[in-house]
């Protein structure tokens, strides 16, 4: 089916802080600091330096994992979801081995290495220095972590007997200027955006390449999208995608990188910048669809914000108190299933089409966002004072947009869910015409 005639919407939306937070519901002194999640799991780490590991699809509580490592700062599932990668705010990172039962739950720590310089005299940064991002390897043997300095290493596990990890050692692989944002990896290709820039790096063949010139300053991240190869557009369509760039596996992969003022770097497999979308002109559009809809009368008022406060699908951004706009930057991209992107703030998500350059979605339901994690078309938002909800992404028009192997994720127990009305975005935002 054509892009431009599909519908998005956001179904399933339920609060599950009540679930989450029975464990400790009588300390009000443990504050969940960061999670993830995966098919099975969630897993959040906490102030009190414990891990609390929960089954995804009921919610139950499953185990809390103590460590010495204080205040945790990130933790990250592997694909195999039989390790949690740790990293605490003082440089110490830890990985919590064989989750499955009944094997003996351990946590085999390391230390970022000092940072030195030229002649290998270490340098003073006047602080610990921290992990900022994991990424693990496609088989789960290597982790990959960038830190605060702008330093990429790689973690290796060393077996024995084939069977349990004996040991972990670390190895700076990348040094960059400047902190890293976001680490993604496609098959051999790893995917590092730092504050200033991205880098792309082919690990088989020990090549780096810089995508684009133009340094930025800030938190943005980078993302790899999987296109299908066969995609076409009809003669009528004004956002047609762009053509295949590099072709891996079958696979039409691009990438694509987060910039100053709601922009998106498109690039290609070799690091060639290939298109600049630009999403300037689809916000000034949702703020004139926003101001339309508050000149309609009362009742019509009042049917409006009762359908946005439920879904809130408008495209319009929020308005700050002085009529400014209030525009979602573009940091940190997470990935739905290699198709879509979702960017937020504190207080708003946006889901974005980067092929055919569209806002397809956009909510401010939630407030005080701190945390995002994403696990096929399934959103978890870790919000203030503990809160954590779920929302989960569908396209009308296809038939199966976001095919799922084996059971279907169906992680909504009735008790708890909340809002099933299907709300769709009856018009998709699109700038295709500003490259």
């Amino acid at each position: 089916m054509d892009a431009t005639n599909k519908q998005y919407a956001l179904r399933d939306r339920a609060e599950l802080s009540a679930f989450v937070n029975q464990p400790f519901r009588n300390n009000s002194r443990i504050k969940f600091t960061c999670f993830d999640c995966s098919p099975k799991y969630f897993v959040f780490g906490a102030n009190s330096g414990s891990l609390y590991l929960y089954d995804r699809i009921t919610t139950s509580f499953l185990a809390i994992f103590p460590s010495q490592l204080g205040t945790i700062g990130k933790v990250s599932i592997s694909h195999n979801e039989k390790q949690i990668a740790i990293g605490n705010q003082t440089g110490s990172i830890g990985v919590l081995l064989e989750l499955e039962p009944p094997h003996v739950k351990e946590i085999l720590s390391t230390e970022l290495a000092p940072s030195s310089d030229g002649e290998g005299q270490p340098i003073d940064l006047g602080g610990p220095a921290f992990v900022t991002s994991f990424c693990w390897t496609e088989d789960d043997r290597e982790l990959y972590c960038g830190d605060s300095r702008g330093i990429v290493s790689l973690i290796q596990f060393s077996l024995f007997m084939g069977r349990n990890i004996l040991n972990i050692s670390l190895h700076p692989v990348l040094l960059l200027e400047n902190r890293i944002v976001q680490i993604d990896r496609y098959k051999d290709l790893l995917l590092v955006s730092t504050l200033s820039k991205c880098v792309l790096c082919n690990t088989a063949r020990e090549e780096f390449k810089q995508i684009g010139n133009r340094p930025r300053d800030g938190q943005y991240g980078a993302s790899f999208v999987i296109a299908h190869p066969n995609t076409n557009a009809s003669a009528a369509t004004t956002t047609t995608p762009s053509p295949p760039l590099m072709i891996v596996d079958e696979e039409d992969v691009r990438i694509f990188c987060s910039r100053p003022g709601s922009r998106l770097w498109e690039a290609d497999l070799e690091g060639n910048v290939i298109r600049t979308h630009q999403f300037k002109q689809a916000a000034a559009a949702a703020a004139a669809v926003a101001a339309s809809r508050r000149r309609r009368s009362h009742h019509q008022q009042q049917q409006q914000l009762q359908c946005l406060q439920e879904s809130d699908l408008a495209t319009a951004p929020t308005e700050a108190p002085d009529g400014t706009l209030m525009v979602v930057p573009f940091q940190v991209l997470y990935s739905i299933r290699r198709q879509l992107l979702l960017v937020h703030d504190r207080c708003q998500l946006l889901i974005i089409d980067p092929l055919h350059s569209k806002i397809v979605l956009r909510t401010d339901e939630f407030t005080d966002i701190t945390h995002v994690a994403v696990v096929d078309e399934w959103i978890y938002l870790l919000t203030g004072e503990n809160r954590v909800f779920q929302v989960r992404v569908e396209i009308q028009g296809d038939e199966d947009p976001f095919p799922t192997p084996g059971m279907v994720d169906e992680p909504c127990l009735e008790s708890r869910k909340q809002k099933q009305g299907v709300y769709i975005l009856d018009s998709m935002l699109n700038n295709n015409n500003n490259n």
